[in-house]
């Protein structure tokens, strides 16, 4: 282990003795989501305020390379990182915490997946400081038992809560609570107990972290209540031995701090709030919790009660934009557009998955309102860069949209609040009701929520003008200023490292110390100089005014350009989809002829055998006929000569016995007998001359008959 620590920092052309690690549990770092922004954002803090540490992240991104992944950063966030001081440690066990290992107990399956995972990371580097960035609280006993390093969190959104609960108890249908377990008093009781155990080792897990950050006041809020959690029974088994080992030496956390997620708005907010189509922009990722299917019925029933969004010279479009992970986010994808075809919504949806930044830019540089439907949004940057960028939010009634972003100022309303299909439907209709003055005067606060990772963005809120003579300018309002929460210290005095710099190492990424703090004020104060600087320089330039009005013409010629190379590809795919499917239908079709040939020669065999065997059959008919009447005319032939042999001997008989008592009278009637007699034999003669002249008939007319069906057969055959 510590020749792979030697080599990795031979590698970053670092001195060992001298420098620091700071690990980040991240296993999906390349996913390019508002997680990922805090994370990237996190480590290009600590690189340009830290030298002396070199931060690692352990990341199941095994089909990517750290190049890459810095490049993709880049891309995605603009966000620069010094690969001298950035490394990777590659997983190759990441299925284990994937939803699609675990079909049931899936929140117990995943964090033994994540304890495994973590197993793997300790295995392969140990850091001076462990911090997980995805949620994964049960790795904190695994790191701490394997390696006595403090551990810390930041956590967006909890893996369980009192409100997981609370519909698990009220039996109510969700996401993660299905409709066979709802339906049933045993499976909800069941369910319950389970989630209660599961709710007391997640909060032993998060006790024992050093430092906890939130991205909210509504995940604060849950933490601390899950800090507080508490069981009679399983407090009663963890006084017993070795239930006691899995507590960390580090762990004296009590509540949990807010940061609140970096939103880089330097760009965004630059955009003209004039000239907008009438689009509905969805930015997030493709997961269950987002909850799309809800965006397209709300959609639909918008189009349903309001026909004329359908009106074809400029219709209403709903554009959702997100990442996709795997192939449970593609089969998402997939789903989404079977219903959007069911909904009939196919004319006005259009789905742009793994999106580059320059692609989001265009479209929320294009729409006009932003939506998101995910209940309990943890925070929402999403919610962030839709007001930044001029759009007017329709959040889900809860979570960081209702209690942090989309709130009131200066008593005015600055979006919209839903939690209904025709809620959503509604407050759509509303913001596009809205005249352009009315539009225009809505303000975009942006106070501390904004920035509680530097982002270098800018830290005063844009704001819409109100002065219909100048709609395209925005006014800068100064609410609280720059506000950085004071972050939970590390108070375990005792854990010295042999370098020294370990503690403010902890201070420093724990609650990015004081030291960061005064960069950040004095980094505010030069963005602020800059503004006004650059505000003189435009009334300096007035002159080039022409010249700013072409550059925005080819700016946005190029944005048309680079959307006409989308569709354009698009189409392509289509065409080579199409394509490739003709290619296949053919084959198919060679396929089923060939199929057919084979049937119909099939077919005349049968057929030919068919012939065959009825000739056969007629063959034998016609012997067994024949053999009939041969039998007849033998019997006949055999009567009649049996009664000429009788009748001649009886005449002898007849003759001897009667010639002396009848010799006259046999004289005078044997010539009438005689002649009698003789007509007698003439006609035997004559029958038996008939029976075998009909005999050579019947044989000449079967052979006869023989031939003709021979013939008939082999007419068929040719």
């Amino acid at each position: 282990m510590l020749g792979f620590r030697l080599d990795l920092m031979r590698k970053l052309g670092r001195n060992p003795e001298s420098q620091a690690l700071v690990g980040f549990f991240h296993p999906y770092c390349n996913a390019g989501g508002g997680g990922e922004r805090v994370l990237w954002t996190a480590i290009a803090a600590i690189q340009r305020t830290e030298p002396n540490i070199v931060t690692i992240v352990y990341s199941g991104d095994t089909d990517a390379t750290k190049d890459e992944i810095i490049s993709k950063v880049k891309a995605r966030f603009d966000i620069t990182l010094d690969p001298e001081a950035l490394d990777f440690v590659f997983l190759s066990s990441r299925r284990a915490i994937e939803d699609s290992t675990w079909r049931y107990f899936t929140l117990l399956g995943q964090s033994l997946g994540s304890m495994y995972l973590a197993w793997e990371a300790m295995s392969k580097l140990i850091p001076d400081l462990y911090i997980d960035t995805m949620g994964y609280a049960f790795t904190f006993h695994i790191v701490s038992l394997l390696t006595g390093i403090p551990v810390g969190a930041y956590v967006h959104y909890p893996t369980i809560s009192t409100s997981m609960l609370n519909r698990v108890k009220s039996r109510k249908k969700w996401h993660t609570n299905s409709d066979v377990i709802s339906s049933s008093t045993f499976l909800s009781q069941s369910k319950l107990l389970y989630y209660r155990v599961f709710m007391y080792y997640y909060a032993l897990s998060l006790k024992s972290a050093a430092f906890i950050m939130v991205n909210s006041s509504w995940t604060q809020n849950h933490i601390n209540e899950i800090l507080q959690y508490s069981d009679v029974l399983l407090d009663t088994l963890h006084r017993i031995i070795p239930f006691k080992l899995i507590h960390s030496k580090y762990g004296s956390v009590t509540s949990a701090q807010i940061v609140y997620p970096p939103c880089d708005t330097r760009e965004i907010s630059q955009f003209p709030l004039t000239g907008r189509d009438r689009v509905i922009l969805s930015l997030a990722q493709f997961r269950p919790e987002k909850d799309h299917p809800t965006q397209l019925r709300a959609f639909s029933r918008l189009l349903k009660d309001r026909p004329e969004y359908i009106n074809p010279t400029r219709p209403v479009k709903l554009v959702l934009i997100g990442g996709s992970r795997n192939a449970d986010d593609e089969a998402r994808v997939q789903n989404l557009r079977s219903l959007a075809k069911d909904l009939n919504l196919e004319k006005n949806i259009e789905f742009v998955v793994n999106a580059p930044y320059p692609t989001v830019l265009n479209w929320l540089a294009e729409a006009s309102i932003g939506l998101s439907t995910m209940v309990d949004e943890h925070f929402g940057i999403n919610v962030v860069e839709f007001m930044a960028a001029g759009l007017i939010p329709v959040a889900h009634k809860s979570g960081g949209p209702l209690q942090d972003i989309i709130v009131p100022f200066q008593g005015q309303p600055t979006g919209y609040h839903a939690d209904s299909v025709e809620a959503f439907a509604e407050a759509l209709h509303s913001a596009l009701s809205l005249s352009t003055d009315e539009d225009l005067a809505m303000p975009i606060p942006q106070s501390d929520t904004a920035s509680g990772l530097r982002d270098d963005s800018n830290v005063d809120g844009p704001q819409r003008s109100s002065d219909p003579k100048t709609p395209e300018k925005r006014q800068f309002h100064k609410s609280k200023g720059y506000h950085r929460p004071e972050h939970h210290k590390h108070r375990d005095g005792h854990h010295q490292q042999r370098r020294p710099s370990i503690s403010s190492i902890l201070d420093e990424v724990g609650s990015f110390s004081e030291q960061d703090d005064r960069l950040s004020f004095e980094t505010h104060r030069a963005d602020e100089a800059i503004s006004r600087a650059e505000y003189a320089e435009t009334r300096l330039k007035d002159a080039f005014e022409r010249l700013t009005e072409a550059e925005e013409a080819r700016s946005q010629s190029e944005i048309h350009s680079i959307k006409v190379e989308e569709d354009l590809h698009r189409y392509r795919e289509q065409v080579t989809r199409v394509q490739q499917e003709l290619r296949d239908a053919r084959i198919q079709i060679e396929s089923l002829q060939q199929e057919k040939s084979a049937s119909e020669r099939e077919v005349e065999k049968i057929r030919v055998a068919n012939l065959e065997l009825q000739s056969k059959f007629r063959s034998y008919q016609a012997k067994e006929q024949g053999r009939e009447e041969g039998l007849k005319s033998g019997m006949l032939k055999q009567f009649h000569e049996n009664r000429q042999y009788i009748w001649e001997a009886g005449f002898s008989d007849g003759f001897e016995e009667g010639s002396e008592a009848g010799f006259k009278e046999g004289n005078r009637k044997g010539r009438k007998e005689g002649v009698r007699e003789g007509r007698e034999q003439g006609r035997r003669e004559e029958r038996r001359n008939a029976l075998e002249a009909f005999d050579r008939f019947i044989r000449e007319e079967r052979e006869g008959e023989d031939d003709r069906e021979v013939s008939r057969a082999l007419s068929i055959r040719q």
